[in-house]
């Protein structure tokens, strides 16, 4: 496997720890229903470099087909359906957008918010 998809493995694998540390507790998710979570974009990645990476990540991606080819949900752990959420959502995606940044990876990350 190449090495810049062995360091994604290692972001996305931080990225879900941010994501646990970040979670606010129960008693604070507040707000509306939501599908918020980090975002990445990978074009022309292929499906089995994919499929190899979230198994070795531990983490779900799974295609965003209104935003065109190559953006992906990261299914980091997200508790809550609200304020929780979403302060584990932006706190995955902060912290794989530095560690992506730090490994000097060309990918784009955002936060995919959607409210139910």
């Amino acid at each position: 496997m190449q090495e810049k998809y062995l360091k994604l493995i290692e972001a996305l694998k931080q990225a879900k720890q941010a994501a646990l540390d970040a979670d606010p507790g129960e008693d604070n998710d507040g707000g509306s229903c939501n599908f918020d979570c980090p975002a990445i974009h990978l074009p022309r990645v292929k499906s089995s470099t994919l499929a190899t990476v979230k198994e070795k990540a531990g983490v779900g991606l799974s295609c965003i087909h209104s935003w065109g080819a190559g953006w992906y949900r990261v299914g980091v752990p997200l508790e809550g359906q609200a304020a929780r959420n979403t302060a584990m959502a932006e706190a995955a995606a902060k912290t794989l957008e530095e560690a992506l940044k730090k490994a000097s990876l060309p990918w784009t990350v955002t936060v995919f918010y959607q409210l139910d």
